[in-house]
């Protein structure tokens, strides 16, 4: 297993610190994990250390995803290097524009939603029900900077029994009504809050563990 690399001028460092404070609860052992979001391998590198028997996991932006190759080289992983989206966009075509800023230090920060002083970039798409079809998963990360709340929730397989998602509060909408959807529909598929997310006062995000029987 190659050794993790942390690039110059970036925040690589924190955001493994955070994932393994964040994650902390999920239980790996013997599970099969779908990872959307997983920017340069950390959580899926993780779950495999930690007993999970393989992750697949999607990750759009080309610097990320190539980083995310070079750790998971020789662990049972499979990684694309597209964006998880809305079926309705998925069906629609099969790409998108992904807007990051190339001189933050925030290499996570890139999302399918325009931001101010932000550039985009053409990005291979598949749509989530596509993506939760393709193996028996157990176990569901998602942090896509806004975009879980374009994903359909509802859709999630009976063989998935524990869910983490980061939600992100850049946008009112996201904070005051769609956070609320998702968690309703994780209640109605019978799941529980096994670290609840932080949804009130100043945050730009927070992240929440979910399990069911």
């Amino acid at each position: 297993m190659a050794e993790l690399t942390f690039r110059v001028n970036t925040n690589d460092r924190e955001i493994l610190q955070e994932q393994k404070s964040e994650y902390r609860g999920l239980r790996y052992q013997d599970s099969i994990v779908l990872d959307i979001g997983c920017h340069v391998g950390y959580f899926a590198r993780n779950a495999i250390e930690q007993g999970a028997k393989y992750v697949v996991g999607y990750e759009p932006h080309p610097d990320n995803f190539k980083l995310a190759q070079l750790h998971l080289e020789g662990v049972p992983c499979r990684v694309f290097n597209m964006a998880v989206v809305s079926q309705a966009l998925a069906d629609s075509g099969d790409s998108a524009m992904l807007y990051s800023r190339a001189e933050s230090t925030d290499k996570s920060n890139h999302s399918l939603y325009i931001q101010g002083g932000r550039t985009g970039i053409n990005v291979r798409t598949v749509g989530f029900k596509e993506a939760l079809a393709t193996d028996p998963f157990s176990l569901l990360k998602v942090d896509i900077e806004g975009g879980e709340y374009a994903l359909d929730f509802s859709l999630l397989p009976d063989s998935i029994k524990m869910v983490a998602i980061e939600f992100h509060f850049g946008k009112k909408r996201w904070k005051e009504i769609d956070v609320w959807r998702i968690l309703k529909d994780l209640r109605a598929l019978g799941f529980k809050a096994t670290k609840q997310p932080m949804l009130y006062g100043k945050h730009w995000n927070t992240t929440g563990n979910w399990e069911r029987p």
